[in-house]
């Protein structure tokens, strides 16, 4: 909705963005955090969809639901998924045990709102943080599941080079690792503050082995494999590698997650065929 321009924003005329989706029948996924920063536009463009009939999903902050108004909009134009970055929110006051729990209830109020109104939603929680401490790992998980979200991503703080993380941290020399190749939210490349690398990656691998049940994930001397459509504590890549060297094309659950002829033709060339 939004397109960047010469460092700034501007936001598309809706008339112009609702033409354009009517060609979209499937798969509508708006990556816009910013939903509630200008309301008036968010509104009628909330007001367009539902015109539509499109069902839709995307990103969004879970304090939208305090506006009342704004909230029976998002209902009616036809969300039924929400994609949603808690984390920073909780681990910042997890020192102040008053504060968190209070925070904590907030958010489980507005996971409630969302769900009585047959509305999806996965979290994302991201590790690493300087507020961070050894507890995050534990007190997250106890979160993840009192909210009862429909899934979870867990990630690593990954200071992407020429951002300010990366600038701050290069300075403070806690920066570990340089292999571009590792910057993937999946692998620690900088020194945490309240905890050390590695166990900063094994409280991450185990949150992931925590939320989930056993029987939805395999272990691997080169990973865990998770079974489900959107829970793998692997970058894409490294995910598609570990698949290719462990499974066979035809296990029904690999197919739904690479595509297949992708496989079958690893398996061909494993075999020497023409």
């Amino acid at each position: 909705m939004r397109i960047l321009e010469r460092g700034r924003f501007r936001q598309r005329p809706i008339p112009a963005i609702l033409d354009e989706l009517k060609s979209l029948k499937k798969h509508l996924f708006f990556v816009d955090d910013n939903m509630i920063l200008n309301k008036r536009y968010t509104l009628e463009f909330f007001d367009g969809l539902a015109r539509l009939g499109i069902k839709w999903t995307g990103l969004g902050p879970l304090n939208l639901v305090e506006d009342e108004r704004y909230f029976n909009a998002l209902i009616k134009s036809g969300v039924w998924l929400l994609y949603v970055d808690v984390g920073p929110w909780l681990s910042a006051n997890m020192s102040d045990k008053g504060k968190h729990m209070t925070q904590m209830q907030k958010y489980l109020g507005y996971m409630k709102r969302l769900k009585d109104n047959n509305i999806k939603i996965i979290g994302s929680f991201v590790f690493g943080f300087d507020y961070d401490e050894k507890s995050v790992f534990e007190n997250t998980v106890n979160f993840a599941k009192a909210a009862e979200f429909d899934e979870i991503e867990f990630l690593i703080l990954t200071p992407y080079p020429n951002s300010r993380l990366h600038q701050k941290l290069d300075a403070e020399n806690r920066i570990i690792n340089r292999d571009l190749s590792k910057y993937t939210t999946t692998n620690v490349v900088f020194k945490p503050k309240n905890m050390t690398p590695e166990e900063l990656y094994t409280g991450y691998i185990n949150a992931w082995k925590e939320f989930y049940p056993k029987e939805t994930y395999e272990e691997t001397k080169d990973g865990i494999i998770f079974k489900t459509m959107t829970a793998f504590p692997l970058s894409g890549k490294e995910f598609e590698g570990l698949l290719n060297t462990r499974y066979k094309p035809e296990d029904k659950w690999v197919s739904a997650l690479v595509k297949k002829e992708k496989l079958e033709k690893v398996a061909q060339s494993r075999r020497g065929d023409s």
